[in-house]
């Protein structure tokens, strides 16, 4: 019932393990909160804000080299897989403006853009190369495709890929071995 950060992979020779040691940046009064069994493995950078938490589900498995960087919230459910070199970013990464006067009237208060929690629900496989967007809901028992950019709400038993992320086929059940 341990959980495990910065380990090499199972299966080695199908994915090679990262070089770089796994980063943890949790700031003041940030909390990561992992349930048991969870592994994150070797490469990973999670950056926390301050204030803010990051829950992660029993038996959830977080492959090499994804980043996770946010600033409001995520919450992951349990007996999810996040593949290899994904990215999870719940902010904007830089204050996005819409016209003068709003630039004009900005003094650094809204650091790094718009930030809205992401939820990824139970039993959720995302594959490598993923990258999921602001305010994103993957609902449960999902497959998100390999190299798919996840901007909008997944509805739960669906799989989503492509760039934007759209369903391709819903009502499915997998189960991970």
């Amino acid at each position: 019932r341990a959980v495990s950060i910065g380990v090499s992979p199972h299966f080695e020779h199908m994915n090679i393990s990262m070089a770089h040691p796994t980063r943890l940046r949790i700031r003041t009064n940030a909390k990561l909160i992992l349930e048991p069994n969870t592994c994150i493995l070797k490469g990973c950078y999670i950056a926390i804000a301050p204030k803010t938490t990051i829950n992660i589900g029993t038996e959830s498995y977080i492959a090499h080299g994804v980043c996770i960087n946010i600033k409001s919230g995520l919450t992951i459910g349990k007996n999810v897989m996040i593949g290899h070199e994904s990215t999870i970013m719940d902010y904007d990464g830089h204050p996005i403006f819409y016209s003068q006067d709003e630039l004009d009237a900005y003094h650094g208060e809204a650091y790094g853009g718009k930030s809205i929690p992401i939820t990824i629900e139970d039993n959720v496989w995302i594959g490598f190369r993923t990258t999921i967007l602001k305010g994103v809901k993957i609902g449960t028992g999902s497959i998100i495709g390999a190299n798919s950019c996840v901007t909008t709400d997944i509805p739960p038993n669906s799989i989503a890929a492509g760039n934007p992320a759209k369903i391709i086929k819903g009502n499915i059940v997998w189960k991970r071995y």
